[in-house]
């Protein structure tokens, strides 16, 4: 597997789309989330392993949907996980021991209720509390950590005198709290007396008893209580230093548990790598759930062409829904490794190419996608030209262009997938065309694929795919013209979006004239324009 940032550069992420989907991309665990900012990309030649993961993701899905209860039991240890990657190095003690024992609880509620799912489990193979810590932490049914008495027997004795000590200083005080109280009429459910002012012969009482200390007061009233004798302070001494003795005994126990766990290290990162990885399969089966996701077929024959039927660029279907347009899903099928796509201006080519791009980053993360069906093969990497997303760094969109196809092209030897979004729009046309045609035929001489959207014409080449978008729907457009003075519905409405092969000769259906026309240009301008063409 590889890196993603070796797999997809940063201006191609944001042309796709991709840094959004993977932002509200969901596991649970803080460890998992963690591993969700630096996800694995599928490479070629992992074909197997992907397929594999396919299996493993479609059993996460079945289980969410047919044992709901189990599902949301392991989504909750798995937020419940704590991280131990930190724990390790640090001085040992009560608190790295408990985060240990709260891991060790949670790993074995979870390897429990994967016995209902033994493909999972099987993957897993996680293994029993007793060969993760040797037996040192005890009981793993409970979550929390605490040294029992039976642990060690000096232990168990010192807390045996620890509580007598208690029960004495608690008998000190009682005796020295009820002989005050007979000596001065208080009540014996107190510790401390609050005496009104007005009572001024209690109070100089009171303040001349060595036994009774004045520990506050206000205008209405003082406050008193017993005064710490001698022998309480003894009694109390005696306890601190029988508490030190408890700690001194833990310490050490603490150390032989830490004597213990160490050489286990390797098997405690491993057992947590491998909870990380669940977690993660059951947030690519909750996406693939949301998204009404199928598995992506994926072809290990090199030159396997990316079709797609019915597919889904969620979060651009989600802006277009919420401007209440209705969306069209893309149908793609095109063999050949290069493909030349057309059509009016917002006529969705755009869409086209962030949609291909997307699918073919979801399949390589491991994704289900929104499709009806994905075949595809994969890709070393996913390059994409667009305007969106560009940063320019002081160069003119031309400049900037060719900046990015230097770095890019050299890759195509070990199969891109290069998605060009009107590629040398800004500059002579004439030039820019063969400019255009030059990298096509760069890219259909190697084992990359790629699909450019143009307003072009002339870019034949042997064995390229020709696509058009169906662009302006006439006959709507006339049914609305005919109704005369009738305000124009929205551009969407008139557009069908959909994609459809077509031969070289009329690849290009110019719509340019009849979409500035609906968006209001004079129509002087647009009856010399046509004139003008005319002549052409």
């Amino acid at each position: 597997m590889k890196r993603l940032s070796d797999f997809i550069d940063r201006d191609s992420a944001r042309y796709l789309g991709l840094d959004e989907t993977l932002a509200a991309f969901s596991p649970v665990s803080d460890a998992g989330r963690r591993q969700a900012q630096r996800l694995m990309v599928y490479a070629p030649g992992e074909e197997a392993a992907l397929r594999a993961h396919h299996e493993r993701a479609s059993t996460a899905v079945a289980l969410i949907q047919n044992r709901p209860d189990s599902a949301d039991r392991l989504l909750y240890h798995l937020r419940e996980l704590p991280r131990i990657d930190d724990a390790w190095p640090l001085q040992w003690g009560q608190s790295e021991i408990a985060l240990l024992v709260a891991f060790r609880y949670h790993h074995h509620r979870l390897r429990q209720e994967l016995e209902g799912a033994p493909l999972l489990a099987q993957w897993l193979n996680l293994v029993a509390p007793a060969d993760l810590d040797g037996g040192a932490l005890g009981d793993p049914g409970s979550s929390r950590f605490y040294i029992d008495d039976r642990r060690n027997p000096a232990l168990a004795e010192q807390r045996r005198r620890i509580k007598e000590a208690q029960a004495e200083i608690h008998r000190e005080k009682t005796t020295q709290r009820q002989a005050l109280c007979l000596r001065h009429g208080l009540p014996e459910t107190a510790d401390q007396w609050v005496v009104d002012r007005e009572d001024q012969t209690l109070i100089n009482r009171l303040m001349a008893d060595p036994d009774v200390a004045l520990v506050g007061e206000t205008v209405a009233s003082v406050r008193f209580a017993p005064r710490t004798g001698e022998r309480l302070a003894t009694l109390r001494s005696a306890y601190a230093s029988l508490l030190q003795g408890e700690r001194r005994i833990e310490t050490g126990l603490y150390l032989e548990i830490e004597k213990a766990l160490r050489p286990r290290s390797l098997i405690w990162m491993t057992q947590a790598q491998k909870l990380v990885e669940l977690d993660l399969l059951l947030a690519v089966a909750k996406t693939a759930l949301a998204w009404k996701a199928v598995a992506p077929r994926i072809d290990s024959d090199p030159a396997a062409p990316l079709t797609v039927a019915a597919g889904a660029h969620k979060p651009l279907e989600d802006v277009v829904r919420a401007e209440g347009a209705a969306y069209v899903p893309l149908d793609w099928e095109a063999a050949e490794p290069v493909a030349v796509l057309t059509g009016a201006n917002m006529g969705g080519k755009t869409v086209v190419l962030q949609t291909l791009g997307w699918l073919q980053a979801l399949v390589q993360l491991g994704f289900f996608v929104p499709a009806a069906q994905l075949r595809t093969r994969l890709y070393s990497r996913v390059a994409a030209l667009g305007a969106q997303g560009e940063t320019l760094g002081g160069l003119s969109g031309f400049g900037r262009e060719i900046e990015r196809l230097s770095k890019l092209l050299p890759f195509r030897r070990d199969g891109v997938l290069y998605l060009l979004d009107e590629p040398a729009r800004t500059t002579h046309a004439r030039e820019g065309r063969a400019i255009i045609r030059a990298v096509l035929e760069a890219i259909a001489a190697s084992p990359s694929c790629g699909v450019v959207a143009t307003h072009f014409d002339g870019l034949a080449g042997e064995g390229y795919a020709w696509m058009r978008m169906r662009g302006l729907r006439r006959e709507v457009v006339a049914e609305w013209r005919s109704r005369g003075g009738e305000a124009r519905p929205p551009l969407h409405h008139l557009m069908d979006y959909r994609v459809e092969r077509a031969d070289d000769a009329d690849a290009t259906r110019p719509d340019a004239l009849r979409v500035a026309e609906l968006l209001g240009l004079e129509g002087a301008i647009i009856a010399r324009a046509q004139t003008l063409l005319d002549a052409d």
